[in-house]
């Protein structure tokens, strides 16, 4: 990840709560091998489209207060923050196709056209997604009302 900053605890919220601009910070650890296998992908998408997004790396062994406070309990984990909040989060190793694809690949949605699409279409995405799953089913699908 030789193109992509690292952050610290000390340093998060004034490079990534208080950004202008998207962030995607990538939640690693030397010891990961998924890790790995996601760096170069993330260097690549990184070098094509850094005008429109920051990305920066976590070491979660080094700085463990945010990590924990955002709950990455399996790495690695991508989060996007905008506006001072996560809008979208990425848990384990994707190919660089399913990172960059739609929600039906539950990819980060990066449209690197015009990042974001709209940050309030994605706060609402979350809104709709812990609405659904309040919603009462059985068996993954929605129960009928009599």
């Amino acid at each position: 990840m030789a193109n992509i900053a690292a952050v610290t605890d000390a340093e998060f919220e004034a490079q990534v709560l208080k950004s202008d601009k998207p962030v995607l910070v990538d939640f690693w650890a030397e010891w990961c091998g998924p890790c790995r296998q996601v760096a170069p992908i993330l260097d690549e998408i990184a070098t094509a489209h850094g005008d429109k997004i920051t990305f920066l790396k976590m070491n979660v062994d080094e700085n463990p207060v945010t990590p924990s406070s955002y709950r990455v309990t399996g790495i690695p984990t991508i989060n996007v923050y905008h506006g001072g909040e996560v809008v979208k989060s990425i848990v384990g190793a994707r190919p660089k196709a399913t990172l960059l694809a739609s929600d039906k690949y539950k990819g980060l949605t990066l449209d690197f056209e015009g990042f974001p699409r709209s940050a309030q279409a994605a706060i609402a995405s979350r809104a709709h997604e812990r609405n659904a799953a309040r919603s009462p089913s059985v068996g993954g699908r929605r129960r009928r009302r009599a």
